[in-house]
Parts: C-alpha cells; sequence; structure tokens
C-alpha cells in the first residue's frame, strides 16, 4: 500500500508453457537425449520493487529505511573545527565503528573535511540511515554522543560507554516501529 493510499502491483510470476518455444524453435536435449522444447516463466521482480520501497518507507526528507533492508545502519559524522580536534573525536568514533562493525553492522564514519555537519545530516536522512550519531570535542568531555532516528526523527543524549551496546535494541525497535506504521496504515 503505498501512501496516497492506492495499492501497487509488486512482482509478478508467470507460466508461459511453451508458447515462446514454439514461437522461436527453442529447444534443449533432455536426459535421454531427446529434442524438447522448453518450458517458460517470466518473472516481473525489477526497479518495481525497488519503487515500491521509496513510495512505501519515505516522508518528505527522503527514505526512511528499514534497518534489515539498509545498506547502512549507522553513520557516524564528527563534529569539529579544527584537526586536533578530528583527531580527538575520530579516535572515539573509530573505537565506536570497529565495535558495531563486530556485531555485523554496516558503519559509515563520514570524516570528509569538505562538508559542514549539517549538510551531512541532510544527506544520510535522504538516504534513508537509520541511526545517525553525532560526536564532537564537548560529547567527548562529557561522555555522550547524539543519537538521532530516522524513523522519528528524535534525538537523544546516550553514555558512550554505552552506546554499543544500545544500538542493536534501537535498530530493533526501528525496524518494529516502521513495520507497525505501515501495517496500521495498510489495515487501519
Amino acid at each position: 500500500m503505498m501512501q496516497d493510499g492506492k495499492a501497487l502491483q509488486a512482482g509478478t510470476s508467470h507460466f508461459l508453457g511453451q508458447n515462446f518455444a514454439n514461437a522461436f524453435d527453442v529447444q534443449f536435449t533432455n536426459k535421454e537425449g531427446k529434442l524438447e522444447k522448453v518450458w517458460g516463466t517470466s518473472w516481473g521482480v525489477s526497479t518495481r520493487l525497488i519503487g515500491a520501497l521509496i513510495m512505501a518507507h519515505s516522508d518528505d526528507d527522503g527514505l526512511v529505511l528499514p534497518p534489515k533492508l539498509a545498506p547502512i545502519h549507522v553513520v557516524i559524522i564528527p563534529i569539529f573545527k579544527n584537526e586536533d580536534e578530528l583527531a580527538r573525536v575520530s579516535e572515539q568514533a573509530e573505537r565506536i565503528a570497529k565495535e558495531l562493525r563486530k556485531l555485523g553492522y554496516s558503519i559509515k564514519f563520514d570524516n570528509r573535511d569538505t562538508h559542514k555537519p549539517g549538510f551531512k545530516f541532510a544527506e544520510y536522512e535522504l538516504k534513508g540511515v537509520p541511526v545517525r550519531i553525532a560526536i564532537g570535542p564537548r560529547d567527548l568531555d562529557n561522555r555522550t554522543v547524539e543519537v538521532a532516528r530516522r524513523d522519528t526523527k528524535e534525538k537523544q543524549l546516550m553514555s558512550i560507554d554505552s552506546i554499543v551496546s544500545a544500538i542493536p535494541g534501537l535498530l530493533d525497535n526501528i525496524q518494529e516501529n516502521i513495520y507497525k506504521r505501515r501495517t496500521l496504515f495498510a489495515n487501519p
């Protein structure tokens, strides 16, 4: 069910029999060594499913990907003013990224110095990354990070020491929330 209340026909499959084999004389040799006409099927699983994903899981700010489908689960964005701050923040961000990767998550640490944090926030929101972690020098001093959910756009401060253990539950919660929201939409 799309956001406009209309249904989208998803991927389809069709048994075509031997119609095309007869029309184009397509044959194969069977186990007994005899020529037979092929049996055909057609599978319409294509860009339509990608379109359905976009139409069902998006809002005015871009994609809202369920974690089970997201190519990137968590993006970590450093907040810094100079190279020294970037180095300090990067050490902690890389530690968090490494620990999350050990748990099987896809993590992007975007330490590009060519774009400001606000640009990166918008970029990953548009791409539908389920969780964004922002970390700067003040966060290091306070032993916290800012965590933003893509599904609800809620932000909260979390302890640096517990962020790795909190992410699996947060991603599960996001997955469940998106599923419930779509189910309620399709079946009010």
